[in-house]
């Protein structure tokens, strides 16, 4: 993840399948790399961090052996992070460009019932969420989740069993959503 005026870099060494190193942040556009040393993480998703131009507000979905997979935030530069159970399963993270609106798709298994169709939301720089329930015609998994440079408009992508796509937006900061209509009649050779 990079912050807006692209000056701080945040990465974290390990993927989804394999452990890595940990988590480091460059402060000089990838010069040099400091640990971040206030959480253990060793596996983490490839949309799952985030960082503001200031540097004190740093979010990363991972898990490590001892770590059961969750969004942790930090507001002090990385020292310290908290997670929360309304984050528990985090997958992927959108936030806006100061990151005071967060907003944490949570995967469905091995919970499938319990948070299908969350995203948790934050208007408070990660400090706490709350689980927003999008209504939804027919739901398996979220492909991504995307949101505007202030975090007012929100679009998180899924698809069913069947490989059938749906787009859910929110205009209001995440707090209530909307499936957009499919549209079974494509044109394929628009014009213009």
């Amino acid at each position: 993840a990079m912050s807006p005026d692209g000056r701080l870099t945040l990465a974290g060494f390990g993927g989804e399948v394999g452990k890595g190193t940990g988590a480091y942040v460059s402060k000089d556009r990838g010069d040099s790399w400091e640990a971040i040393e206030g959480v253990a993480l060793d596996q983490f998703e490839s949309y799952g961090m985030g960082i503001n131009n200031e540097g004190d507000i740093i979010g990363i979905v991972g898990k490590s052996d001892d770590i059961e997979r969750n969004y942790f935030v930090s507001t002090d530069g990385g020292k310290t992070f908290a997670s929360s159970e309304v984050t528990r399963m985090a997958q992927y993270l959108a936030h806006s460009q100061d990151m005071k609106h967060q907003f944490v798709t949570r995967v469905p298994d091995p919970l499938a019932e319990e948070i299908l169709g969350q995203i948790a939301v934050s208007h408070d720089y990660g400090r706490t969420f709350h689980n927003i329930h999008v209504n939804y015609t027919s739901f398996y998994m979220w492909t991504s989740i995307a949101c505007s440079y202030e975090g007012e408009y929100v679009f998180a992508t899924t698809f069913d069993t069947h490989g059938n796509g749906f787009v859910h937006r929110s205009h209001d900061y995440g707090e209530t959503w909307t499936e957009i209509p499919r549209q079974e009649d494509v044109e394929l050779n628009p014009t213009y």
